[in-house]
């Protein structure tokens, strides 16, 4: 139900594309998801009313997403060959299916893209899944929240990929930038790292983004940004030491 009123709304509202996904890694394909070629519409923009009475949660862990499979780069047309000021694709090629090998103790490269902001906060979290199977209760974050749009750790780029956004400053009409700007920073891309914990399991693990719109790293809800809901989750595979001690260190 949730995503075919999703699909109306895409439809009809062209101007409202929705969203927000992560790129580098290749996540999890969601073949539910828009017919499987919106990778940044795993998810609901009003997923996440302040007033509700239960958790707020995606209706399966993943968001329909299936376990082992990752986005290929041609479901974001307009952007698959855009590249980042270093010369590498913004969006990661997922034709090789091999799973990611972390590291503990090291970070790793993240790239996310905006097509719609709805500002707010993200973490990462983690399970073991030697089959790919996972629980909404086994999830559990290894992050701190990070604003979506204005963290100082985080680079951010103008749809164009190239051009750095100022520090500050929403792209719409130039709004000085709060938690509660709706829309302030869309067509945005993002760089950043992810540290994994020195004491993280090795093993099979998935690991998911977790994106709450209007709200802040307090955990605060806030008017004026719809309070959505968005995940990604990634298989990956956390290394023993014999494994990451010859693995170069990610540039």
């Amino acid at each position: 139900m949730l995503q075919r009123s999703l699909l109306g709304l895409f439809v009809s509202l062209p101007s409202a594309l929705a969203h927000g996904s992560v790129t580098l890694p290749a996540m999890r394909a969601n073949p539910t998801s828009h017919g499987g070629w919106c990778p940044w519409c795993q998810g609901s923009q009003d997923a996440c009313s302040p007033t509700a009475t239960k958790k707020c949660s995606p209706p399966t862990p993943c968001w329909g997403a299936k376990p082992m499979s990752r986005v290929s780069r041609d479901k974001f047309p307009k952007w698959e060959n855009l590249t980042a000021p270093d010369g590498s694709r913004w969006i990661q090629d997922a034709t090789d299916r091999t799973k990611p090998l972390w590291c503990p103790g090291r970070k790793v490269p993240i790239r996310y893209f905006s097509y719609a902001d709805h500002n707010g906060v993200y973490r990462w979290e983690a399970q073991p899944s030697a089959d790919g199977t996972v629980t909404e209760e086994g999830f559990k974050n290894f992050t701190s929240w990070r604003y979506f749009n204005m963290d100082n750790n985080t680079k951010y780029y103008a749809e164009d990929g190239r051009t750095p956004l100022k520090p500050g400053v929403c792209i719409r009409d130039g709004l000085k930038w709060t938690p509660g700007v709706a829309a302030c920073r869309p067509g945005m891309f993002a760089e950043t790292e992810l540290a994994i914990p020195a004491d993280m399991a090795p093993g099979p693990t998935t690991m998911r983004w977790f994106w709450y719109g209007a709200m802040t790293t307090a955990g605060a809800r806030v008017d004026g940004p719809e309070h959505s809901l968005f995940v990604n989750c990634v298989d990956v595979e956390i290394g023993t030491p014999d494994e990451c001690e010859n693995l170069p260190t990610p540039a």
